[in-house]
C-alpha cells in the first residue's frame, strides 16, 4: 500500500515498514493534511491531492484506512474498528489456503476433544414438552 501526495516529492510505502512519521513543519499545511486525510478516511468526498495505491491500483481511502487522531482516545472495542479489522483478517485468511486448512483442521480437533470430554461427563438431560 502506497500513499502518494500529489504536488510533493513524498510518498509513504507501507509495504516496506509498519510505522512512518510524516513531518509537516508548516502549521497550516499540517492542519490541511490532517483534515484532508480524515475526510478521505471517513467521508465520500474525493480529494485529488492524495492517492492510495494497492498493488498498483488506485483504491478509496475509506475502504482501506482508519484515521487515528489520538492514541489515548482510541477505543479498540469500537464496533467500527472491530468490523474493519475483522474484514481485513477474513480477506487475508481467505487468500491463504494453507492457513485456512490448518485453521479448519484445528477447529475440527478442538470439536473432537470437546465432544470426547462431554461424552465422559455424567449428565442427565430431560426435555420438557
Amino acid at each position: 500500500m502506497i500513499i502518494k501526495f500529489i504536488g510533493y516529492d513524498s510518498e509513504i510505502d507501507f509495504n516496506n515498514s509498519n510505522a512512518y512519521t510524516l513531518e509537516v513543519h508548516n502549521k497550516d499545511l499540517f492542519l490541511k493534511v490532517c483534515y484532508d486525510l480524515y475526510n478521505l478516511c471517513y467521508s465520500n468526498h474525493e480529494i485529488n491531492n492524495y492517492i492510495l495505491l494497492i498493488n498498483d491500483e488506485i483504491e478509496k481511502f475509506s475502504k482501506h484506512t482508519i484515521f487515528v487522531d489520538s492514541i489515548f482516545d482510541f477505543d479498540i472495542n469500537s464496533k467500527k474498528y472491530i468490523n474493519r479489522l475483522y474484514n481485513h483478517v477474513e480477506k487475508m485468511f481467505n487468500l491463504n489456503i494453507e492457513i485456512k486448512r490448518e485453521f479448519e483442521l484445528n477447529i475440527a480437533n478442538i470439536n473432537s476433544v470437546v465432544q470426547d470430554l462431554l461424552n465422559d461427563l455424567d449428565i442427565e438431560v430431560t426435555l420438557n414438552d
